[in-house]
């Protein structure tokens, strides 16, 4: 049995987290025996982020690299059915996700001013007040010095999304008219997909992303069916700092 220290489900979604999502729907696709065990915070983590296993007494970090190591362990690759160029062509869709979208969306949900408010009434709203402003005060320089070291951070608010919703075009163009992005196999792409699609599409965090993604009808109708397909209905019951 595998411990997966990740954050507590939010909203409609498995996590707000993408990496923590990816994971779980990798365990889960890959049939592999586990228990979540909820952290409300990252702090304390290896490498201060979750989500991170506990195999045997053996604890990895690091959603794909948890990934490879349960792959190679259990001898289960789950792009397997890809052509190389394909194979290709969704590693590079994955680090798209992973290292550039994934900052645009930190963005939608920690400075956005659409946004912030009900960040902080989800992730503070067991604390008192004058601790939970601190927090999400500090919360926000941490994204905003992310951001800045990223690049993202450089660029207006109208410029970022608009960056970010390229990729969001990309992504549609990659899936096409396709069930799943590995084809009528589901992919690892399929699983980071379906994370940052399904998170974006929370109802009660719009964003310019939101509306993007619901222009591509491919990609929405995807979200849906992913998140039907890998995840069981969710229940949120704690809150935490994504």
């Amino acid at each position: 049995m595998i411990d997966l220290y990740q954050f507590p489900c939010a909203f409609q979604v498995p996590n707000l987290n993408p990496f923590c999502m990816k994971l779980e729907g990798f365990l889960r696709l890959a049939d592999i025996p586990f228990q979540i065990i909820e952290e409300t915070a990252s702090n304390k983590a290896p490498g201060g982020a979750l989500p991170y296993i506990r195999d045997n007494g053996v604890v990895i970090a690091d959603a794909n690299q948890i990934i490879s190591y349960l792959e190679k362990k259990l001898d289960f690759d789950v792009d397997g059915h890809l052509e190389p160029d394909r194979r290709a062509l969704h590693h590079a869709c994955s680090i798209m996700l992973d290292e550039h979208l994934y900052f645009a969306l930190r963005y939608s949900h920690w400075i956005d001013e659409h946004n912030t408010d009900i960040m902080r009434k989800y992730a503070y709203a067991e604390i008192p007040p004058p601790i939970a402003k601190l927090q999400l005060s500090q919360t926000r320089k941490k994204v905003k010095s992310q951001l800045q070291a990223q690049g993202l951070g450089k660029h207006s608010r109208d410029e970022l999304y608009a960056i970010a919703c390229k990729d969001i075009d990309c992504l549609a163009q990659v899936l096409g008219d396709r069930q799943w992005f590995g084809g009528i196999y589901v992919s690892k792409l399929d699983l980071s997909a379906a994370a940052y699609l399904n998170i974006i599409l929370v109802q009660e965090l719009s964003s310019p992303l939101a509306e993007r993604v619901k222009q591509h009808g491919n990609l929405e109708t995807f979200a849906v069916r992913a998140l039907k397909a890998i995840y069981p209905p969710q229940k949120p019951k704690r809150r935490a700092v994504f």
